[in-house]
C-alpha cells in the first residue's frame, strides 16, 4: 500500500480559490435559497460558468475519469484532469451548497469515459450535462428495472426510474438497462424522456422521476464492461461526495463559530461558555479528519488502476496480509477501502456538524433567513446519496473481512 499526501497541492489549492471566488460572485446564500422558489430557477448561467467557462466539465475527461499519471504529476501552469482536482472543486461546491449538478455529472462522465465513448465524452466536456438515470439512494448503479431492445449499437428503452438527482438539468441521460439477459448502458437524449420533478428536502439537488416509452438510445457498453464502468463511476461519485461533505461541514462550522463569537447572552458572548467551546473543538477535529479522509479517497482513485477484468478485490494479498504493490486488484481494493471509509465518515460528520451549528444558533437556526437549514438539508440528503452510511459500512466490512 502506497503512502498518500494528505495536504492539497498547489494546483488543487489554486482551483479551490478560483471556484470559491466565482461562487462568491454568483452563488451567495440568497441564490442557493432561490432553489426552493416556485417556479424553480434553472441556474443555467451558473452551470455554464462552472462546467463550461471555468472548465470543470473537462476535469474528468480522461479514461474513466482517471488521470493515468496521477494528480500529483500535474504541471503547475496546466493542471491535468483527475479525481483530486475534481475533489477540490466538489469541496468548494459543498461549501456554497451550490445548485449545480457537478457530482452527478462526474458520475456520468466517469461511466462514459470508462467505456471509451469519446464523442460523448467530448460533448460533455464541452458543457453538455450528462446524468446517470439511477435513484439517488442507489448503492449499485447496475440494478435497474428499465428494459431495452434492439441491435448491438442502438436500442429503444422503456421503464421508469424514480428520484433521479439533477435529471431536470440533463442534456443526456446515461441509462442502466436490461437487454434480454445482458446488462447495458445506454445514452438517451433527455428530450426523449418524460422528466417529472417533485418537492424534496434538498432543492439544491432536486429529484425527478424519469420515464421512457420506447425512447431511442445508443449503446455505450454491455456486460461486464458496463458493470465495471458503473462501479468505477460509483466509487468516483462517493469520493467526490466525501469532498462535498467536507466542504459543507467546514463552511457550516465557520458560520456557527462566527455566530457564537458575536451573539451575546447573559452579558457575555456565547463562545465564552466552556460547553460550547468543547463542542466546537470536537466539531473542528471531525472536520479536519474528514478533509484528510476525503483527500485520501480522491488521491487513491488518481493512483489506482482501473478495475481489473475478472479481478477480485483483495486478490493481491499475500499470506502475511500485505498487498502486492504491483497487483491491480489489490490497488483497486485499497482505493475502494479509502473511498468507502471517507464517504461513510463524511455522511456522518456533515449531518453532525450541521446539527451542532444549528443548535449554536438557537431559535435563529430554525428561521428561513439564516442559511444553516440549507446545509442541514443537503447533509441529510447526502446521507442517502449513492447508498446509506450503513450500506457503505457493510460493504467496507466485507472488503476488509470483518464479521458483523
Amino acid at each position: 500500500m502506497t503512502t498518500t499526501d494528505l495536504l492539497p497541492d498547489a494546483d488543487e489549492e489554486a482551483l479551490r480559490q478560483a471556484v470559491r471566488a466565482l461562487l462568491a460572485d454568483h452563488c451567495d446564500a440568497p441564490t442557493a435559497l432561490s432553489a426552493f422558489a416556485q417556479p424553480r430557477p434553472d441556474f443555467a448561467a451558473l452551470r455554464a460558468a462552472l462546467l463550461a467557462d471555468m472548465g470543470l466539465g473537462e476535469l474528468l475527461a480522461g479514461p474513466g475519469g482517471r488521470d493515468p499519471a496521477g494528480a500529483a504529476s500535474a504541471a503547475p501552469a496546466e493542471p491535468e484532469p483527475g479525481p483530486a482536482l475534481a475533489g477540490a472543486a466538489a469541496h468548494e461546491l459543498g461549501r456554497a451548497v451550490a445548485p449545480v449538478p457537478f457530482l452527478t455529472f462526474a458520475v456520468a462522465m466517469a461511466a462514459v469515459g470508462a467505456l471509451g465513448a469519446d464523442e460523448l465524452v467530448e460533448r460533455l466536456a464541452g458543457g453538455a450535462v450528462g446524468i446517470v438515470a439511477a435513484p439517488f439512494d442507489s448503492a449499485d448503479l447496475a440494478v435497474t428495472t428499465v428494459e431495452a431492445s434492439g441491435s448491438a449499437s442502438t436500442v429503444s428503452v422503456t421503464g421508469t426510474i424514480t428520484a433521479v438527482p439533477d435529471a431536470q438539468a440533463a442534456d443526456v441521460l446515461v441509462v442502466p438497462a436490461r437487454c434480454g439477459e445482458d446488462f447495458v448502458l445506454v445514452a438517451v437524449e433527455a428530450a426523449a424522456a418524460r422528466i417529472e420533478g417533485f418537492p424534496s428536502l434538498d432543492e439544491t439537488r432536486p429529484l425527478a422521476d424519469v420515464s421512457f416509452d420506447g425512447a431511442a438510445g445508443a449503446v455505450l457498453g454491455t456486460g461486464d464492461a458496463a458493470g465495471e464502468a458503473c462501479e468505477a463511476a460509483r466509487l468516483l461519485g462517493l469520493a467526490l461526495l466525501a469532498c462535498e461533505c467536507a466542504g459543507l461541514a467546514e463552511r457550516v462550522l465557520e458560520i456557527g463559530l462566527d455566530y457564537i463569537r458575536q451573539r451575546r447572552q447573559f452579558g457575555r458572548t456565547l463562545g465564552s461558555f466552556q460547553a460550547l467551546k468543547h463542542r466546537a473543538a470536537d466539531a473542528w477535529i471531525a472536520v479536519m479528519q474528514l478533509r484528510a479522509a476525503a483527500l485520501a479517497a480522491v488521491r487513491s482513485l488518481s493512483a489506482a488502476p482501473a478495475v481489473p477484468a475478472g479481478g477480485e478485490p483483495g486478490a493481491g494479498e499475500t499470506e502475511a496480509g500485505d498487498r502486492a504493490a504491483d497487483d491491480p486488484a489489490a490497488e483497486h481494493a485499497d482505493a475502494a477501502i479509502a473511498v468507502l471509509t471517507a464517504a461513510a465518515y463524511g455522511k456522518k460528520v456533515a449531518v453532525h456538524v450541521a446539527e451542532e451549528m444549528l443548535q449554536f444558533h438557537g431559535g435563529n437556526g430554525m428561521t428561513w433567513e439564516y442559511p444553516i437549514h440549507l446545509y442541514l438539508k443537503r447533509a441529510k440528503a447526502d446521507e442517502l446519496l449513492l447508498g446509506s452510511r450503513e450500506a457503505l459500512e457493510r460493504e467496507l466490512a466485507t472488503i476488509i473481512d470483518i464479521e458483523e
